[in-house]
């Protein structure tokens, strides 16, 4: 309970600072908003907040007994990514933050899928992903001690890797957003540390 207490006070902190951006994607009148990994639900109350109606996904029931409990106005859902307990079709919107580096990667595919099964055509997803891979990432751990590792963590992402996962799917990148923090390289892989994305589903497959 020490260690929910003590995530609590982390994770309730505030939303992902581009979130504002997504509200010119959605439209709160029409649109269900799918929150997958959604932690304490910073990301989601504040959609909630704006009128959304929200949809919690997670598979920690202590976050989730903690979010129904707290913010029952926001729907709170335990499931597995891969299999998602939703009809097709059914979300405008969906958001997916700090979450793809806490799966195999044999599971980020499938994942990926069932995502895009419960969502519209031409509806959005809100991306953001550590690159725990790139040369800064590693650089700035080891010579500024932040970022210490994260044992939850299964896959540790450059840039390119993540640009080449989404080629694979029918979507669209509409804005994005990367953070450098070793400027003077202009190669992503090497310079950035994380990057979000505004996706829009152009299609289903199969």
């Amino acid at each position: 309970m020490a260690e929910l207490s003590s995530r609590i006070k982390r994770l309730k902190r505030s939303f992902h600072p581009y979130l504002p951006y997504f509200l010119h994607y959605v439209k709160k009148e029409s649109d269900k908003i799918l929150d997958l990994g959604c932690g304490l639900l910073s990301n989601a109350r504040y959609l909630a907040e704006k009128g959304f109606n929200v949809a919690s996904v997670d598979f920690n029931l202590e976050y989730l007994f903690y979010n129904q409990k707290v913010f029952p106005q926001i729907i709170s859902v335990c499931s597995d990514l891969c299999f998602l307990p939703f009809r097709s079709d059914l979300f405008g919107g969906t958001i997916i933050v700090d979450l793809l580096e806490h799966l195999p990667m044999k599971n980020v595919n499938k994942a990926l899928e069932e995502t895009i099964r419960v969502m519209q055509i031409n509806s959005y997803i809100f991306l953001h992903i550590p690159l725990e891979g790139s040369f800064a990432y590693c650089f700035l751990r080891l010579v500024r001690k932040i970022w210490m590792r994260d044992p939850t963590h299964k896959h540790s992402y450059k840039y390119g890797e993540i640009k080449k996962i989404l080629d694979e799917f029918p979507i669209r990148i509409e804005e994005e957003w990367v953070d450098k923090r070793l400027r003077f390289f202009k190669n992503p892989n090497i310079s950035a540390v994380a990057v979000t994305f505004i996706l829009r589903v152009k299609g289903k497959e199969g």
